[in-house]
C-alpha cells in the first residue's frame, strides 16, 4: 500500500514544478553607476612675451637680467638689468614705471640708464581681442658712462634704445592682442619723440614689435621680433628671439634667447635673458 502513495506524491510534485518555472524571476539587485563627463572646455593660453611694450593687461612687477655674449670673437660680457611695474584699476586706467641699468664686464662697472614714467589704458574688445595704450615720459637719468647699457640695449632690445639716450623723450604706443585657444599674437606700434637737445635727424623714432605664441594654462612659448627705425630713413635695428614662460597666477618666470639681424651686430652677439614677474 505504500507504493501508490509514493507514486501519488511524485505526480503532485511534477505537476507543481511547471507552476514555479512559469513565475518570473526577480532581477538581481544592482548598484547605480555614475560617470563624470569629460571636460570639453578648450585650454586658453595666457599670453606672455619677453620683448614687448607695457600694455596694462594686469597689475604686475617685473625684473630682468640680460647678458650680451659675444660670439664673433669679441671679449667681455655686457649686462643689462630692468625693473618695470604696471598698476591698473578696474576701470582699465593705470600707470607704469621702468628703469634700466647695466654695464660691461671689462668696463667701469654698473651705470644707470633713464627712468620712464607714464599712463596706461587697457580695453577688452571681445573674449579674444584686447587693446593697450600707453603714453610715457623718459627722464634723462643716464650718466655719461652708460656705454655698457647702450650696447646691451641695442643688441637685446633696440626698441628701448631711448632708455639710455641722455634726453627727455615722450613715448606713445598701441598694442593690439588676439588669442584663440592655445594660440596668441600681439603687436606693438610705438613712437618716441625727443624733447631735449637731440640732432634733427634723430628726434623721432618708430618701433614695431611683433610676437606669436602657443601655450596652455601655465606654460607658453613665443617667437618675437623688434624693429627700430627713423621715419627719415637710415639704418634700422632688428632683433629676433624666442622666450619660454611659466605662469601660476602669482609669479611668471621666463627665459629668452635673442640675436640681432640685418646690421653690423648680426652674428656678433647673442642675448640671454631671465626674469620673473609678480602678478599683483
Amino acid at each position: 500500500m505504500r507504493l501508490p502513495i509514493a507514486i501519488a506524491s511524485l505526480v503532485s510534485v511534477s505537476v507543481a514544478l511547471p507552476v514555479f518555472a512559469d513565475e518570473p524571476l526577480a532581477p538581481p539587485a544592482t548598484t547605480p553607476v555614475t560617470t563624470t563627463p569629460l571636460s570639453t572646455t578648450p585650454v586658453t593660453a595666457v599670453p606672455a612675451f619677453a620683448l614687448m611694450d607695457v600694455n596694462g593687461e594686469r597689475s604686475r612687477l617685473d625684473t630682468e637680467l640680460a647678458l650680451g655674449i659675444p660670439i664673433g670673437g669679441g671679449d667681455g660680457v655686457l649686462y643689462n638689468m630692468r625693473l618695470r611695474g604696471e598698476l591698473m584699476s578696474r576701470s582699465g586706467f593705470g600707470g607704469y614705471g621702468s628703469f634700466v641699468a647695466g654695464g660691461f664686464s671689462d668696463g667701469p662697472g654698473l651705470a644707470a640708464g633713464n627712468l620712464e614714467l607714464g599712463g596706461l589704458y587697457h580695453a577688452t574688445l571681445s573674449q579674444s581681442i584686447d587693446l593697450g595704450f600707453h603714453v610715457g615720459l623718459i627722464l634723462p637719468t643716464a650718466g655719461d658712462e652708460a656705454l655698457g647699457p647702450a650696447i646691451a640695449t641695442e643688441i637685446g632690445r633696440p626698441s628701448d634704445l631711448v632708455m639710455i639716450a641722455r634726453s627727455e623723450w615722450i613715448r606713445i604706443g598701441v598694442s593690439p592682442q588676439v588669442r584663440d585657444g592655445a594660440m596668441f599674437a600681439r603687436a606693438d606700434l610705438g613712437l618716441d619723440h625727443a624733447l631735449g637737445s637731440m640732432a634733427d635727424d634723430d628726434d623721432t623714432l618708430l618701433h614695431l614689435n611683433a610676437g606669436v605664441g602657443v601655450g596652455g594654462a601655465h606654460w607658453s612659448v613665443a617667437g618675437e621680433l623688434q624693429v627700430l627705425f627713423a621715419p627719415g630713413g637710415g639704418e634700422s635695428l632688428t632683433t629676433t628671439g624666442i622666450s619660454v614662460h611659466y605662469n601660476d597666477g602669482h609669479i611668471s618666470p621666463f627665459v629668452a634667447l635673442s640675436t640681432p639681424l640685418g646690421n653690423e651686430l648680426s652674428g656678433e652677439a647673442i642675448t640671454l635673458a631671465a626674469g620673473v614677474g609678480m602678478i599683483l
